[in-house]
């Protein structure tokens, strides 16, 4: 099993914050979204995968808000429930892109302070390119283990 890192930018991305707050419905004011809000976590989820060539069903992702709108850092985990497919380019500029579906385990506001930020993965986890990057990339088992455990740690500091 992989581990790839989907980083968005909802300034850039064609997928904005206001929708995924409305996608993951969290109008109550919870913050923090698991398996025990299994109702609430989207079934027809997917992103587009850069190293989709690596990627198959089953294959875990780490979804990473960046940009400049803060909070940033990671959001949300889960895993691939597709293989790879190519459709319609996100951007609109006619580019080949293949996308992969999504099933949620865990994610929180990314607009709250439930955030995992930067700054702690950044200490935590020094190797990885935190602020950047293009969806999809593929880290390796022993970092992808070391960004779980945080990700667990973290979970369980703000629930």
């Amino acid at each position: 099993m992989a581990t790839f890192l989907l980083y968005w930018n909802p300034f850039f991305s064609s997928y904005k914050l206001d929708r995924f707050l409305k996608d993951f419905d969290f109008s109550d004011g919870k913050d923090v979204l698991t398996e025990a809000d299994w109702d609430r976590l989207p079934d027809d989820f997917d992103w587009s995968v850069v190293e989709h060539e690596k990627a198959k069903d089953g294959d875990r992702f780490i979804f990473i808000k960046v940009g400049y709108e803060k909070p940033i850092g990671i959001v949300g985990v889960g895993t691939f429930v597709s293989d790879p497919y190519e459709d319609e380019d996100w951007s609109g500029q006619g580019r080949k892109v293949f996308y992969m579906d999504m099933e949620w385990e865990s994610v929180v506001n990314p607009s709250s302070d439930k955030v995992l930020r930067t700054e702690r993965l950044v200490e935590a986890i020094p190797e990885v390119q935190w602020t950047k990057g293009r969806a999809g990339v593929e880290v390796a088992p022993e970092i992808a283990d070391r960004i779980e455990a945080l990700w667990e740690k973290h979970l369980g500091e703000v629930k």
